[in-house]
């Protein structure tokens, strides 16, 4: 499984309003208009939570980040996700649920799971929206029970046509996948995503990608990039000019034949900080047509005329737990910049959901108090702050006569008066 935030899964939501850039771009680096940890901070809940029900699968895919030798502790039970399931239907704060694993449908537990979050979200009045992400080649013991699920979006995760898929995820693989395609087509329609993780080795070959999952039957895919880890294929790396070619590829099917209109769906947020510093110098970027959608998401959007529609989530901001965090097999919350590096989730837990009885909203308001989240946020001030705001200078998005600030300075003030 390539690496994913919950983000733009189930799509972009109902447009509301467009950005006014000489607002809202300048709001970017004006202190006086800005609070960037009280933007984030505090919150009852995270607008979008991943749930990692498990910590086995049946493949060994070489991109694969959840490669975790030992847990810190058990897996939750049964039970205790289902304590989890009930306080997160009333999160009135929390836009999606995704559930994910290193294989959800290996074993009982995770339909279980699955069908305990379905029928508690179902009898709750505002529950969240829910969904999930498998590698689908064990969908079909489960048939049954995942027809009866109300999910909004069931997500599979295939890296291109059968040669590129089953040379990352080993022979067979592809074949598992697509058969069970077709009925998870006719029961979900347009809620079935395809989620493609781009590396050195599947980029060449985007274009066939794009022709087979339309030939599978798929309108919406998601895009994201190979985040290398230390237990990795370093192989798979992609070189800074790769980011750049990818949106040249991009330009190319804009204007080639497609089977059926498609939707590809891209975060550009820090945990894709290089994509998002090449979508800014590639000349795509357009700060006057990006708008907020009702999940309160920036998006820019791009229809062409084959039919091909791209979707790109713009966030500036490091998440921490208000956008996006995430849920351990055995309870370890952690926030979105901290889930790639698997080796490191007992350095950055925010807490453990053991310690509230299961009460994730309780553990959520803790962590949102956590020192961990200030070193976040400094880390990003000295690192990814200086180089994005020369981007958006570049870029045109903002005038360079704005006023420069410093994020750390800034931070130093935020936190003081909180």
């Amino acid at each position: 499984m390539g690496f994913a935030v919950t983000g733009l899964r189930g799509g972009v939501g109902r447009r509301t309003n467009v950005v006014r850039s000489s607002d809202f771009w300048h709001s970017l680096i004006n202190a006086e208009r800005i609070d960037p940890l009280g933007r984030r901070l505090p919150s009852t809940s995270p607008r979008t939570l991943t749930l990692v029900i498990n910590n086995r699968c049946n493949l060994a895919c070489r991109h694969c980040y959840l490669q975790v030798d030992k847990l810190t502790d058990t897996e939750l039970s049964l039970e205790e996700w289902g304590l989890v399931a009930h306080r997160m239907a009333s999160a009135t704060d929390t836009d999606a649920v995704s559930v994910t694993g290193k294989e959800v449908f290996l074993g009982e537990k995770g339909i279980s799971i699955l069908e305990t979050l379905s029928t508690t979200f179902q009898a709750a009045s505002n529950a969240p929206r829910l969904g999930l992400i498998s590698n689908a080649t064990l969908a079909h013991r489960w048939l049954d029970r995942i027809f009866s699920l109300e999910l909004d979006y069931f997500d599979i995760s295939i890296d291109g046509d059968e040669p590129e898929h089953d040379a990352n995820r080993g022979q067979g693989a592809f074949a598992a996948m697509a058969r069970n395609v077709p009925p998870l087509k006719e029961r979900f329609g347009d809620r079935l995503f395809a989620n493609l993780t781009l590396q050195k080795q599947n980029l060449p070959a985007l274009d066939r990608a794009f022709r087979k999952l339309s030939g599978l039957g798929f309108s919406t895919i998601g895009v994201g990039f190979y985040q290398p880890q230390p237990y990795t294929d370093p192989a798979l790396t992609l070189a800074a000019q790769d980011f750049e070619r990818f949106f040249s590829t991009l330009q190319a099917l804009a204007s080639a034949p497609l089977d059926r209109p498609v939707t590809l769906l891209m975060e550009l947020d820090l945990t894709n900080f290089q994509a998002q510093q090449a979508f800014l110098r590639s000349g795509w970027f357009d700060p006057a047509a990006v708008f907020e959608d009702s999940r309160r998401d920036l998006i820019q959007e791009l229809r062409f005329a084959n039919g091909l529609t791209c979707q790109f989530r713009l966030d500036f901001w490091p998440s921490l737990i208000s956008r996006s965090a995430r849920l351990t097999p055995e309870g370890l919350y952690l926030a979105a910049e901290d889930t790639l590096n698997t080796r490191l989730y007992p350095l950055a837990s925010l807490g453990s959901i053991r310690e509230f009885s299961g009460d994730i909203l309780a553990l959520h308001q803790a962590a949102c108090h956590h020192p961990r989240l200030q070193l976040v946020w400094a880390n990003y001030a000295k690192r990814e702050w200086p180089r994005l705001r020369l981007s958006l200078l570049e870029s045109g998005a903002i005038d360079e006569s704005a006023p420069s600030v410093s994020l750390q300075q800034e931070n130093t003030q935020t936190t003081s008066t909180r």
